[in-house]
């Protein structure tokens, strides 16, 4: 016979299943693994990413926008539609007022992953790339490692690359590194918590997102890549690690 524990913890997870009518519970929007939001909710991108990309991406001019930090009257639109996100399933398109406030909702939402895009254990792989000598032998490396992401995380790349290649088609007063100087410490930070990048670091992860922005299709493409390449990346990394 089933103990009276035993008996109270399946009723307990019955009662689970009855009021959540046995389906997994829906994960936050801020705050949650790209991977598990993407697997539960069943999407590609996160609602809130294509509709800030789509309103972004809507045209006109939008010189300054990424160089600026967000400005105070901005601040508590970008609250609101953030607390209207994590409750709406639908889209938001609608209720964003302007492009200060989807660039803002956008960084806001990329900086509070758990995991960034270029996930913190590729970090000093992508910095050791950029120590190449060719130009050709930065980008193989840096496409080494974007095919190494996992799945979720490579197609969000695609789509913020796909946003700020077509930024750049639109305003001749944007630049790829002004994009790449704004958006690279939000795509990947250190491994660890609380570490800033180094002035050194923070110019090569600058330049790596500009080179992966510059070769935009071709990074998002699939097809093979030798991977030895990035061994060789790891290998360094664990020799400097020891010897430090």
């Amino acid at each position: 016979m089933a103990s009276r524990k035993q008996k109270r913890g399946g009723e307990a997870e019955k009662e689970r299943r009855v009021r959540g009518g046995g389906r997994t519970k829906r994960p936050k929007v801020f705050g949650s693994s790209l991977q598990e939001y993407t697997a539960v909710c069943a999407v590609l991108v996160p609602p809130l990413v294509r509709d800030a990309a789509r309103f972004i991406d809507k045209g006109g001019e939008i010189e300054r926008l990424f160089t600026e930090d967000t400005l105070p009257q901005y601040v508590r639109p970008i609250t609101e539609l953030n607390k209207r996100a994590e409750k709406a399933h639908g889209s938001i398109v609608m209720h964003i007022p302007n492009a200060h406030v989807a660039v803002g909702m956008l960084k806001s939402y990329l900086r509070q992953l758990p995991e960034p895009v270029l996930l913190s254990s590729r970090y000093h792989h992508i910095i050791s790339a950029m120590t190449l000598e060719s130009a050709d032998e930065q980008y193989l490396m840096l496409q080494c490692i974007v095919l190494s992401l996992p799945a979720s995380h490579r197609i969000l790349l695609a789509y913020l690359l796909a946003l700020f290649h077509s930024v750049l088609i639109r305003n001749e007063n944007v630049s790829s590194n002004t994009l790449a100087a704004v958006f690279s410490p939000i795509l990947t930070r250190p491994p660890r918590k609380g570490a800033m990048p180094s002035h050194a670091e923070m110019h090569s992860l600058v330049q790596a997102v500009e080179t992966l922005l510059r070769r935009y299709p071709e990074t998002t493409r699939s097809e093979e890549v030798p991977l030895h390449l990035l061994k060789t990346a790891i290998s360094r990394d664990s020799a400097a690690a020891s010897s430090a």
